[in-house]
């Protein structure tokens, strides 16, 4: 089995989801940790579970870039680097757009900056046959139209089954889940979701056990303890 990995956003940034500083002492020893995690997650994928890793990164101008090419390099085989901010979902379908479709199982698209825990290790399954995000975001705004979920929007796995959706557009925002079945007539059936607990994407704002962000304070608080969604259904307590 040989999955594509896209590595995407903004790498070396250090602060929350409304500043853009970037290339500090300080977010060169955060980034890399991150990276660390990634390297751990794919050699698991490759020595546990025999999995052909290729990655390829999309992100923006970085004086350290040579440095994040380096840390990669087992598994390696593009590097995109951006000037302008152009937003994850343009970052996503920029590569998309162009792979070459009949190489790989799968695709999974991860934001950079995510540093990639022990419980995500062990919930990721490569034969996954659903678009499948993280998890569904917290109590607080857990709920979109029609009583969709309103998912996390760091992550997205797609099985080949899917890979039609290549030639028209991705969605990787907490409105996916509503845009992939009104405007693709996919069902629930077709969707899914890594975990049936509730988090914030912001791991800043609220203790995720998947992932956090690297390039801001963890939370401690999981605002949703105790909540779980039915992953038949999608349906919650809220």
């Amino acid at each position: 089995m040989k999955g594509l990995f896209i590595l995407m956003g903004e790498s070396f940034r250090v602060g929350l989801s409304t500043t853009r500083e970037r290339d500090t002492d300080n977010s060169y020893e955060l980034q890399k940790k991150a990276c660390e995690s990634h390297i751990r997650f794919f050699d698991n994928l490759k020595n546990n579970q025999n999995i052909d890793v290729e990655i390829i990164i999309n992100t923006y101008k970085t004086s350290f870039e040579e440095d994040l090419k380096s840390w990669y390099q087992q598994y390696l085989i593009e590097y995109s680097s951006n000037d302008n901010l152009i937003g994850l979902e343009n970052l996503l379908n920029n590569i998309t757009k162009r792979i070459d479709k009949t190489k790989y199982d799968f695709v999974f698209a991860i934001r950079i900056d995510l540093f990639l825990k022990d419980h995500f290790l062990e919930k990721f399954d490569p034969n996954w046959n659903r678009i499948t995000f993280s998890q569904i975001c917290w109590a607080k705004c857990c709920r979109e139209v029609g009583n969709n979920p309103r998912i996390s929007d760091v992550v997205i796995f797609i099985p080949k089954r899917f890979f039609y959706l290549f030639d028209k557009y991705l969605y990787l925002w907490h409105d996916s889940w509503i845009n992939y079945k009104y405007n693709y007539g996919l069902t629930n059936d077709d969707l899914n979701l890594m975990i049936d607990t509730y988090h914030d994407s912001d791991s800043w704002q609220d203790w995720n056990p998947l992932y956090y962000m690297v390039s801001r304070e963890e939370s401690k608080i999981w605002h949703s303890e105790g909540y779980k969604l039915d992953m038949n259904t999608f349906e919650g307590p809220f």
